[in-house]
């Protein structure tokens, strides 16, 4: 061992020997850092697809989902405005002009009804006993319309409910 020692140190092949495992050690490592280098490269990278391929696959979900439940709305406002026409048609057949002619729509009642539709607490005053001269048919009709109105914003707040719902679960994962 003493031999190994001195050749090593004291010759000039020794220092070569010695120089040129110290060179193979730097070059390794910096292969061996490269290499870590590209590794990590390509993990990022391939995350980075990954990301990016989800959110295409979410982008895609939430503009079909979008569009079913725009269809879905349409379809139940439309069938809301259909009932209300259908019944505003039926009004004379079911208040005949002798139910008109029958009843005497007080006064207050008009002023009772538009205050509620305005959302006014108070109906303007007067006698409410009055004959108010609006016909019940008048009446019937306004309040089918009103129920009409009702119904078609019902189908148009589920639908913006139940898509906000689905957006939720796409986008929320």
């Amino acid at each position: 061992m003493p031999a190994l020692v001195s050749w090593l140190f004291f010759s000039r092949g020794g220092w070569l020997t010695i120089a040129g495992a110290v060179v193979a050690l730097v070059i390794g490592g910096g292969w061996l850092a490269l290499k870590s280098a590209e590794h990590g490269r390509d993990v990022a990278v391939a995350a980075l697809k990954k990301a990016t391929d989800e959110e295409k696959a979410r982008e895609a979900a939430s503009a079909t989902s979008a569009q079913q439940s725009s269809v879905q709305t349409a379809e139940a406002r439309e069938r809301a405005q259909t009932v209300t026409r259908t019944l505003l048609k039926k009004v004379t057949e079911y208040v005949p002009a002798a139910a008109d002619a029958d009843c005497v729509v007080p006064a207050g009642f008009v002023r009772l009804h538009d205050a509620a539709a305005q959302g006014l607490s108070t109906p303007a005053g007067g006698p409410e006993q009055a004959a108010s001269g609006v016909p019940l048919s008048a009446v019937t009709e306004t309040v089918v319309a009103n129920y009409g109105v009702a119904y078609d914003w019902r189908a148009e707040a589920l639908g913006w409910r139940d898509w906000y719902a689905k957006q939720a679960a796409i986008w929320n994962h």
